[in-house]
């Protein structure tokens, strides 16, 4: 089945992308194209993203969209619900915190051995900080003191 190369030639570079077909501009698509392209659709990808500038853009959008992909962004400000934000102020916690460190060498090295340790040593606290459940609050008034 000849599909579209993709946005800026996706197929040169992911041999196996499967894309939906596009209309031309003097070219309607056909029902089989058609077909094909909902059929796509119910294997729709969802991405999780932050509000970094360089994934709101024209190009990511867009992009998202040729490949029928959900983009979801979390709330501006927001770092708790970012799993990777937690894993990162942890391995922080364990290895930088009141630590000198000789050389960028040394540096590196202890942030290394942190995450290396994440699946034996560091596996419970991992555990804890690495799951979907989020405290919530329920709509009572807040004073400030």
């Amino acid at each position: 089945m000849n599909v579209d190369n993709g946005y800026q030639g996706i197929a040169e570079y992911h041999a196996n992308s499967v894309v939906p077909f596009k209309k031309g501009k003097n070219r309607p698509l056909t029902l089989e194209e058609k077909a094909f392209n909902r059929r796509l659709a119910r294997e729709r990808i969802a991405i999780v993203l932050d509000n970094a500038a360089y994934q709101r853009c024209y190009w990511v959008r867009e992009y998202a969209v040729l490949l029928d992909i959900n983009l979801m962004f979390l709330p501006s400000y927001s770092p708790n619900l970012n799993l990777i934000e937690r894993l990162w102020k942890f391995v922080k916690k364990e290895s930088l915190n009141n630590r000198y460190y000789e050389s960028f060498e040394t540096f590196k090295r202890g942030i290394d051995m942190c995450l290396n340790d994440i699946d034996k040593k560091h596996q419970t606290q991992v555990a804890t900080l690495m799951n979907l459940r989020f405290q919530t609050f329920k709509n009572d008034q807040i004073m400030a003191g």
